[in-house]
Parts: C-alpha cells; sequence; structure tokens
C-alpha cells in the first residue's frame, strides 16, 4: 500500500517545498528591488522559470484574481513589465478580464505586460486538439483565445502590440521583436520551441504586449 502512493506523496512533497522556495526568493529579491529602488519586473506563473532579473511569482501566495494577494507585495504601483506565458487560458474571459484590471493597479505607466496563450487560429489541426478547453493534453484550459478575442481582456488604457500570431485565414503573421530573457523570453514561439523547424509551426503561442498608456 505504501509503495502504491509514495510517489505521490513526493510529488506534493516536492510542489509544496518548491513553491515555499519560490516565495521565499520572492520576498527576499523584492525587499533588495525596493531597497536599490530598481526595475521590477514580474514573471505570472512562473512553473520552472529562472530568468535573472526577474521576480518569480506563483500560486497560492500570488492569485492574479485576488487584488489584496497582489496589493500586500505591491501596495504602490511598482511593476514595469510583467512576463506571462500560457497562464490566462487557465482563466475563462471573465477571469482574464479580472486579472489585468487587477494587474493594472500595481503597474506603472507604460509598463509592458508580454502575454502568451495558445493561438485558436494555428494551422496546425493536431495543435487544436491538444490545446482547446476539454482536451485531455492540457487539463485545465478553459479558453481559447484568437488574436481578435485575446484583446477583449484589456480596456482602452492599454496599447496592444501584436508579436506573432496566426490569423482566422490561417497565415502566419509575424513583426520582429526581441524574444530575449531582458524584455521577457516566450519559450512556446516560432522559433524557439524544439517542435517547429524551418518549414513547419507545430507548436506556436499568440503573442502580445500591451502598453499600458494611462494610469490614475
Amino acid at each position: 500500500m505504501m509503495k502504491k502512493y509514495l510517489p505521490i506523496i513526493l510529488v506534493k512533497i516536492y510542489r509544496l517545498l518548491k513553491n515555499r522556495i519560490i516565495f521565499y526568493n520572492f520576498k527576499k529579491n523584492l525587499k533588495n528591488a525596493n531597497l536599490e529602488n530598481r526595475e521590477i519586473k514580474l514573471v505570472i506563473g512562473s512553473g520552472n522559470t529562472l530568468y535573472k532579473g526577474w521576480l518569480l511569482s506563483d500560486l497560492p501566495w500570488f492569485d492574479i484574481l485576488d487584488l489584496n494577494k497582489l496589493k500586500i507585495f505591491f501596495p504602490e504601483k511598482r511593476i514595469s513589465r510583467i512576463l506571462t506565458e500560457h497562464v490566462f487560458e487557465h482563466l475563462t474571459s471573465k477571469e482574464g478580464i479580472i486579472a489585468i484590471n487587477n494587474l493594472k493597479q500595481i503597474l506603472k505607466k507604460n509598463s509592458v505586460i508580454r502575454l502568451a496563450v495558445p493561438d485558436g487560429f494555428h494551422s496546425n489541426e493536431n495543435y487544436i486538439d491538444q490545446v482547446k478547453p476539454g482536451s485531455s493534453n492540457e487539463i485545465g484550459h478553459k479558453e481559447l483565445y484568437n488574436y481578435k478575442t485575446i484583446q477583449k481582456l484589456f480596456d482602452d488604457d492599454f496599447e496592444i502590440k501584436f508579436l506573432e500570431y496566426f490569423n482566422e485565414n490561417k497565415e502566419f503573421v509575424y513583426n520582429n521583436w526581441n524574444n530575449n530573457i531582458d524584455e521577457g523570453f516566450i519559450k512556446r514561439s516560432r522559433f524557439n520551441d524544439h517542435r517547429n523547424d524551418e518549414n513547419n509551426i507545430n507548436y506556436s503561442s499568440l503573442i502580445i504586449e500591451a502598453v499600458l498608456k494611462n494610469s490614475n
């Protein structure tokens, strides 16, 4: 009986310890950034991400649907850049609007949200089957956005810049952009996902930047 449940127990312990380490490092790095008055860049839903110069956050202690939890760490608008890769598809569209509005309360004017989600207009049908809500491959997906619907998460205070995506004609659109750690690295992108080659785009993302032009 013990052998049957031991692996599950070990996984839970590993995840708990990992989350506590992320939390500890987050608080330490945030404190140092505030003391030195450095630019604050934040990764939401960090998972296995480890990017120098970025604060890493994750559930349950950093919940973008709970403004009070965000304000604990950011009582003032201090953040200049946010990176979130394949997080918002785990929220409903209504939750996504709430999340963006909450993040808006901790963002500085002219700050940037670099956001990547699965692309609902992707040309690869196998890809769509993998990422659509209800798929057994991607448990927990609630929305499948395209370049038109993703804009509805943002109000008029944001200016949306499309970096790469498929349009409704299954044509891939790429606007020259810097995919680097300093500005926010997106792994699941046209030129960085190992499943792609020179001629085939088997896995990519709908990637945008939302620039906060007005901040009250």
